[in-house]
């Protein structure tokens, strides 16, 4: 990323490709061993998407701070709302779902 304070998509996705994996293997091991298999509605709803993968995911209900390479991103420029809010818990889903689809109620 350049010193600027201007981060291009390209280095954005950079950015996330780099250090995102090692923080979503690291809530993996945090949360894996409270997980619970997923409803049967959820299944319906996500085996379109995700297929047989929906039968080994698991869901888990906690609280859980941003990755803390975001202070890094905030420092060099990136806008806020740009970022998933993890630690809004489900206000955050909620804004991001309300922000991509209008209608959807807040």
């Amino acid at each position: 990323m350049s010193d600027n304070h201007s981060v291009t998509d390209a280095e954005l996705r950079r950015f996330f490709l780099e250090r995102g994996p090692d923080w979503v293997r690291q809530q993996a091991e945090t949360y894996s061993a409270r997980g619970r298999p997923l409803t049967p509605g959820l299944l319906d709803l996500y085996r379109p998407f995700i297929g047989a993968d929906a039968e080994r995911a698991r869901v888990v209900t906690a609280q859980i701070q941003n990755p803390p390479f975001y202070a890094e991103l905030l420092a060099r420029g990136v806008d806020p709302g740009e970022l998933l809010n993890f630690a809004a818990g489900r206000h955050g889903w909620h804004h991001i779902r309300s922000r991509n689809h209008p209608r959807a109620s807040r």
